[in-house]
């Protein structure tokens, strides 16, 4: 992999990228792949895909970032994830890119196009942009607590909708919009109110202020 390729990381490379993986939550990444095993999987997913996930316990708790690169970088997992929670993208597992290539340099550029397919998915299903990690970020370890952000954010977004299937109340709870409807007369008379960011003088006077008085000299 590219990843493997690099030169060693040295100076301030070395020290943001040791400050990135000191950032890496070992029991929410365990807690993502919890949930991905814990998922229906369609009976159409291939079984190369099925071995992929297996990789890891249905019962972890905990997971060191060289081992959640290596079970996500394939994108062979992200790929059983979205067949779990689409349909549609389970009938996509059939085509090439998901076949992998005996090729280093074939499987390498799928490995990153399985990757960027499961981040266009995470986006259509809600997932904000603030949410969502590069390429790189998984597939050259370059931030893998951003990687799992955005697992657990799609989580959370799946688990709001009415067609998941999934564990109930693993995630949060999305927080849901309070919209406030006032009529026309209700918003005319809001601004009849006066607020505190107008200023506030009440009670003020001028009690107990001598500058400007008059002052008598005694000789």
């Amino acid at each position: 992999m590219a990843a493997n390729l690099r030169a060693e990381k040295s100076g301030f490379a070395k020290e943001v990228h040791q400050r990135l993986d000191a950032k890496f939550d070992q029991a929410e990444a365990a807690k993502t792949i919890r949930w991905i095993r814990a998922l229906p999987a369609p009976a159409s997913v291939p079984e190369l895909i099925r071995k992929a996930v297996e990789k890891q316990s249905s019962d972890i708790d905990s997971i060191s970032s060289d081992d959640f690169h290596s079970y996500f970088s394939s994108g062979l997992v992200l790929g059983h994830l979205m067949a779990c929670l689409s349909s549609e993208e389970s009938d996509k597992l059939t085509s090439k890119t998901w076949q992998v290539s005996d090729k280093a340099i074939f499987e390498t550029s799928r490995q990153r196009e399985r990757i960027g397919l499961f981040l266009q998915f995470a986006q259509r299903i809600g997932v904000p942009s603030a949410y969502l990690f590069q390429t790189d970020q998984l597939y050259e370890r370059t931030n893998l607590s951003q990687v799992c952000i955005c697992l657990c954010q799609l989580g959370v977004e799946m688990q709001s909708r009415n067609d998941y299937k999934g564990p109930e109340n693993f995630w949060l709870k999305k927080q849901k919009e309070n919209v406030r409807h006032f009529t026309e007369q209700q918003l005319k008379d809001a601004q009849n109110i006066p607020t505190m960011q107008m200023g506030y003088n009440g009670g003020a006077s001028a009690n107990g202020i001598s500058f400007g008085g008059r002052r008598d000299i005694i000789s």
